[in-house]
């Protein structure tokens, strides 16, 4: 890869006058092009995208998760994701996250539980089969442990058919870490 020094050698190498061959200019340009195209870039913000592609992730109770993370590496997340209620269930959810996942939220969220408060949807059988009726927002608690993203509502059963469609984003500075 050439570097700054190897393109201002070849460019104070041309000679005034026209005296210079294709060769030579060639010689310029090619060291040009490979000092900026193929330049390592000194960033150290890496993107990530992970999703499950549309295929349902399922806890022991049924209930359906389909999320995607995206966000900078060792930096920052946002989780969207659509929750489904199957069956009746206690609100504690447990699903299995894809082993290349893992290790970037781990480097994100660290060992904290994060909480949010998230729309649960309640399906209203009465008048209709479509999430009609909004409940104010619940109580969300995420931890990662393992390989395995727990949810918990807390003191909030979910009911077959409720459902939570939200985004959330978030980052764990190191600094908070208190021991």
């Amino acid at each position: 890869m050439a570097t700054r020094n190897d393109v201002e050698t070849a460019i104070a190498a041309i000679e005034n006058g026209g005296n210079n061959t294709a060769k030579e200019v060639r010689d310029v340009l090619t060291f040009l092009l490979d000092y900026t195209e193929n330049k390592e870039s000194e960033s150290d913000v890496k993107p990530f995208h992970f999703n499950n592609n549309g295929e349902p992730v399922k806890d022991g109770s049924r209930a359906i998760l389909l999320y995607s993370f995206k966000g900078l590496i060792k930096q920052t997340v946002n989780f969207t994701f659509k929750l489904l209620a199957t069956t009746n269930n206690n609100g504690n959810l447990t699903f299995k996250l894809e082993a290349s996942l893992i290790p970037v939220l781990a480097e994100i969220m660290q060992t904290q539980s994060i909480n949010f408060i998230v729309p649960l949807f309640r399906l209203n059988t009465a008048t209709t089969h479509v999430a009609t009726n909004v409940t104010t927002g619940v109580p969300l608690n995420l931890i990662l442990k393992g390989s395995e993203l727990h949810m918990t509502f807390h003191n909030v059963p979910m009911k077959k058919g409720d459902a939570i469609f939200t985004s959330v984003q978030f980052h764990v500075p190191k600094s908070f870490d208190l021991g």
